[in-house]
């Protein structure tokens, strides 16, 4: 009797509640459609999106490969200003200390030395002739072992490449190639070559042509060419935008437009020589280069000298920085006045 009871009065509840909301709600058809809601009052809430920032981004096998200067109306005075001889009393040598992580890794030793007469008996030609040798001390070797070596002959009045040859083994990496230049007036072309790595132990070597509009510079070339007087690294002022120096750098299957940004300027103590200054430059080099590195490579040029002091770059075991010795050189750069 006493559960009836109870159930009798939810129902009569529920019953007029339901009238009472049937009542005060508008019937069916008697509201007009507001159509379609503006969203005015949401634009305050919604953060406006953000205009996305342009990024300047090169093609680099589509560029238009700049010119390499040379002597002439721009240049009339053009001067490699490098003046190492054929005898060993006159050969430039330069040692450079490599360390990893701040630990003492090895060295690279530059050579460059001058050659009068090269190429045809008819036509011989006067060139230089430099080499970089690169090898870690024996605790860098038991982790990672770095056995390179680089020769390049390039033009002693124009700087611009003839031979270049690469062999870097470092790790388990290993990177070599071989260009001939070609500057006939009706072909200008390098014959590139480089191993084929077989099942078998022994390398061959397959070969094609390079189709240039200029001359060029190899990668170890470049770095002799920053000395010549076409590139006053004094009158360059600092900046990241745009690229101070592009030279045309022929390697890695390609002639390569390499832009080097100068970022900084700085003093720094070589030796017996304080407070150099020295230009920062940032090398953006689409090839690999003369050594194994992630990212891009700094160099520290002496403004007066053009000669690299001091070198970083990351490569894959870390930080790396050479810097130059010449307690262990001999005929640097800086010596002559």
């Amino acid at each position: 009797m006493r559960l009836s009871v109870v159930m009798l009065a939810t129902v009569c509840a529920f019953t007029f509640a339901h009238a009472a909301f049937a009542e005060s709600a508008p019937a069916i058809g008697s509201v007009p459609d507001p159509g379609l809601q503006s969203d005015a009052g949401r634009k305050d809430r919604v953060p406006p999106k953000k205009q996305a920032r342009a990024v300047t981004k090169f093609d680099t096998l589509d560029d238009e490969i700049v010119d390499l200067p040379q002597q002439g109306k721009q240049y009339p005075n053009f001067d490699l200003r490098l003046i190492a001889g054929s005898t060993d009393e006159t050969i430039e040598r330069l040692v450079y200390d490599i360390s990893v992580n701040r630990l003492p890794a090895g060295k690279a030793e530059f050579e460059l030395k001058r050659l009068e007469k090269y190429g045809k008996a008819t036509n011989p030609v006067p060139v230089f002739a430099a080499s970089m040798t690169t090898r870690s001390n024996r605790a860098m070797s038991l982790m990672y072992e770095v056995r390179d070596r680089v020769s390049s002959i390039f033009d002693a009045k124009g700087g611009f490449s003839r031979v270049f040859s690469m062999d870097r083994r470092e790790g388990e990496s290993r990177v070599a190639e071989r260009i001939t230049f070609n500057y006939d007036k009706d072909s200008i072309s390098a014959l590139y070559e480089r191993p084929r790595q077989d099942e078998d132990k022994d390398a061959k070597w397959i070969s094609s042509t390079i189709q240039m509009t200029g001359k060029a510079v190899d990668p170890l070339a470049a770095l002799y060419f920053m000395r010549s007087n076409a590139i006053n690294l004094k009158n360059i002022v600092p900046g990241k935008t745009k690229a101070a120096i592009t030279l045309p750098v022929c390697s890695d299957r390609h002639v390569w437009n390499t832009r080097m940004y100068a970022v900084g300027l700085d003093h720094i103590d070589i030796g017996t020589f304080k407070n150099r200054e020295c230009l920062i430059v940032e090398v953006d080099a689409p090839f690999r280069g003369l050594f194994e590195h992630v990212g891009k490579t700094r160099v520290w040029f002496d403004v007066e000298k053009g000669v690299v002091v001091k070198m970083t770059a990351e490569i894959p075991i870390g930080p790396a920085e050479a810097i130059l010795n010449l307690d262990e050189s001999k005929n640097s750069p800086l010596h002559v006045k």
